[in-house]
């Protein structure tokens, strides 16, 4: 690492440590691999303590911006690399032949390849800005894929291309709206029970009109649809329960913790149906994974610790101690704000994202994938020729890389 610094110094007036890795990030790499460093704060601390001591050495300025620079980013490099010296002649062998087999059997598919999206993904980030309302924000700044927009200049309809439509239908195809829910639903209040056309009815007689009806369908539904129109039915008693407690949800004195305390946490207990290894958090509760891949990068920048994201609804694991599910409610149902829906439903895709790396976290032992896994491995080291955008490519300590958590903060306390 020294030979290398005073070789990139030479006629430098200033010479930064972002720089230096961006510039010679291959070198930094194969430099901690061959040390046997591993994660971010081992390849963090090293690096930094050897670029102030060659500093010293060769009486040069040197200007130590290590907050600007995103060691994990740097450190995952390293475990890729890694990965590749653990894995046989045999085994590549194996896996170059199967590659250029599962290539050849999806040439004819209207697919983007992974390595081209990885690399247009890292292209857009590059030239991405934080934007302080996260209802405005591209969901691609976080490296999150978003079908659900209808902006055709978002990032995903950037890096996707004519490729857009085919993938959106492709994942589509995987989550299809099941119809007969809501035909059942219509059924069981209005359409096929002749007692229930008076419109003047109250829910309390149309609900024992509605279990009656229920009883003689019995016979002759099918046992998967009865028992679907049977959970239906529950969802009706929340609103009748709650009409004795003079709880009326459509109306607008009920509010967001009304909505979510006494309509949906009912509805997620019927749905769930009481598993002994789920536990539930209702109402501003803790996101505990969110906090944990926070702490750990502002722990290591500046030695502060973030406040906790706080979320309507977790589903626990209790068996193995992990977030499974996440709950936002947007206000009450008769309220419509679409700024907040989007804020909430992008917040969503963010913490189900630091969800599912957590999940992905609880895996052991070493998986030989070859089509999957090394595959991916290979393609994400090969595309990995960019710095990405927490690793600032400035020359300035004024443009520095703020995590966009802490930009609000840093902003307010510099003005």
């Amino acid at each position: 690492m020294f030979e290398l610094l005073t070789k990139y110094s030479e006629g430098k007036e200033t010479t930064f440590l972002t720089d230096f890795i961006i510039q010679n990030r291959s070198e930094a790499i194969l430099i901690c691999f061959n040390e046997g460093l591993s994660g971010s704060n081992e390849i963090r601390k090293k690096i930094t303590e050897t670029f102030d001591e060659s500093s010293k050495k060769l009486k040069r300025d040197f200007k130590n911006n290590k907050n600007s620079v995103d060691w994990i980013d740097l450190s995952n490099a390293v475990e890729r690399y890694k990965s590749f010296k653990c894995i046989s002649q045999s085994e590549q062998e194996v896996f170059v032949r199967e590659a250029d087999a599962y290539a050849s059997s999806r040439s004819s598919q209207i697919e983007i390849s992974p390595l081209v999206l990885n690399n247009n993904i890292k292209g857009w980030r590059l030239k991405a800005k934080y934007i302080d309302k996260l209802n405005l924000q591209d969901l691609l700044y976080y490296n999150i894929i978003d079908f659900t927009s209808i902006k055709a200049d978002d990032g995903t309809h950037k890096v996707l291309g004519s490729y857009f439509e085919a993938e959106k239908t492709r994942y589509e195809s995987n989550y299809k709206a099941v119809q007969k829910i809501s035909r059942t639903a219509r059924n069981l209040l209005i359409q096929k029970n002749q007692n229930l056309s008076n419109q003047d009815i109250t829910l309390k007689e149309r609900l024992k009109e509605t279990k009656k009806y229920l009883k003689g369908l019995k016979k002759d539904m099918p046992i998967n649809e009865y028992k679907e129109a049977k959970c239906i039915f529950k969802f009706f008693k929340i609103f009748a329960d709650l009409e004795k407690e003079k709880i009326k949800l459509y109306q607008s004195e009920a509010n967001e913790a009304t909505y979510l305390l006494c309509f949906l946490r009912p509805i997620f207990r019927i749905l769930t149906g009481f598993q002994p290894w789920m536990k539930f958090l209702w109402f501003e509760c803790t996101l505990k994974c969110k906090k944990d891949e926070e702490n750990k990068l502002l722990l290591d920048s500046d030695g502060k610790a973030t406040s906790a994201t706080k979320i309507d609804g977790i589903i626990i694991d209790e068996v193995y101690g992990v977030e499974v599910a996440l709950a936002e409610v947007s206000g009450p149902n008769w309220k419509v704000d679409t700024h907040h829906f989007f804020e909430d439903r992008k917040k969503l895709a963010k913490n189900l994202k630091c969800m599912y790396k957590s999940l992905i976290s609880l895996k052991t032992g070493v998986s030989l994938d070859l089509l999957q896994e090394q595959h991916e491995q290979i393609g994400l080291f090969l595309a990995d020729d960019k710095p990405s955008p927490e690793s600032s490519p400035c020359c300035s300590e004024d443009d520095e890389y703020i995590s966009p958590r802490k930009k609000m903060k840093t902003k307010c306390n510099s003005d």
